[in-house]
């Protein structure tokens, strides 16, 4: 405040609005992810926190915008009465949450016909893999937090808080979730195992690396022929080479098709690594060093030598064979 109620001009007065005028889309963007985490999985006391510091935070900024007074202790103090409220009543981070929660569980085993006279009974069938992820997540909350659990286990399991320290203490969370979803006739699945399954057909099951060595250590190589050289390293998905009035980018975002693209101003290589360098044939190998090679291109407007250094290649489950990563050093001549 000192900088913006100083004489003009001031270096930072841009900041005076231009950087709560910043904010609006970042916190637009942190409502939608906010509000997208909320909807699949519920209210939880984080997300609550979350929440409440963000829709402060907008307020803030539309009223730092708009507002022509710059005295912030109003602004400050505000914060603190939230945090006040928001420890205490039936509005506060551990009720609120919980309510919700309570309403999200009961609507889900409502829809799965699981609740009798406010406890919880089997399932006729086993449960489907999708009901058991869905109550495995609200048994995760209550049972996580041991604000919850005692008395969650009790109203709708009928397992007296003792029982519920006994499993906990004597063998784990994971044990007692267990136990509640098999009262369901269902299985409990851990937060991991909730992912979609990988298909087969990605797995890789097999890689290979090649490096190239100079046989001649003490040879000197002559590049008159060249106009240009670059160093592309396996680390890299892109790169840009300049100077004058030529551009070389290199590029590996297809290598998983085996191709290596290089753009020399205008002028666009799609090289195949694998085929280029002749490489199907040691697959059974697992380590292959081989004198220098290289990968040699010639057209009308353009001379091209790439001496690859390390190549890695994997295969996955099906057989098909892909280009991981590759270094090399390339050599350029523009013939117009």
């Amino acid at each position: 405040m000192p900088v913006f109620r100083s004489e003009q001009p001031s270096k930072l007065k841009f900041l005076d609005r231009g950087f709560f005028i910043s904010l609006i889309p970042l916190l637009v963007l942190l409502f939608v992810g906010l509000f997208r985490r909320i909807h699949d999985y519920g209210f939880t006391t984080n997300r609550y926190i979350v929440l409440v510091i963000a829709i402060w935070f907008m307020a803030i900024a539309w009223i730092m915008i708009f507002r022509k007074s710059r005295n912030v202790t109003p602004l400050l103090g505000s914060l603190v009465v939230i945090s006040m409220l928001a420890l205490v009543g039936p509005w506060s981070m551990f009720s609120l949450p919980k309510s919700m929660q309570i309403k999200r569980f009961e609507k889900i085993v409502n829809e799965y016909h699981l609740l009798g006279n406010g406890k919880l009974v089997p399932s006729a069938e086993p449960l489907s893999r999708e009901q058991n992820i869905a109550l495995s997540e609200s048994l995760d909350f209550f049972i996580d937090t041991k604000e919850y659990q005692h008395d969650f286990a009790e109203q709708y399991f009928g397992i007296t808080p003792e029982e519920t320290d006994f499993l906990i203490n004597n063998y784990s969370y994971y044990d007692l979730k267990k136990q509640l979803m098999e009262k369901m006739n269902g299985e409990y699945i851990d937060k991991w195992d909730r992912r979609s399954p990988i298909e087969e057909v990605s797995v890789v099951e097999d890689n290979r690396v090649y490096t190239f060595y100079n046989k001649d250590d003490d040879k000197l190589y002559d590049i008159s022929q060249y106009d240009y050289t670059f160093t592309y390293s396996a680390t890299h998905d892109y790169d840009c080479f300049q100077a004058d009035h030529v551009k070389i980018t290199i590029s590996d975002d297809s290598l998983k098709n085996n191709i290596l693209q290089l753009h020399v101003n205008n002028h666009i290589f799609d090289i195949n690594v694998i085929d280029s360098l002749k490489l199907k044939s040691h697959l059974k190998e697992s380590w292959n060093k081989f004198p220098l090679n290289g990968i040699f291109h010639e057209d009308a407007q353009v001379k091209l030598f790439l001496n690859v250094q390390y190549c890695r290649i994997e295969k996955d489950s099906t057989g098909a064979l892909s280009t991981d990563e590759i270094t090399l050093d390339g050599y350029v001549k523009l013939k117009n």
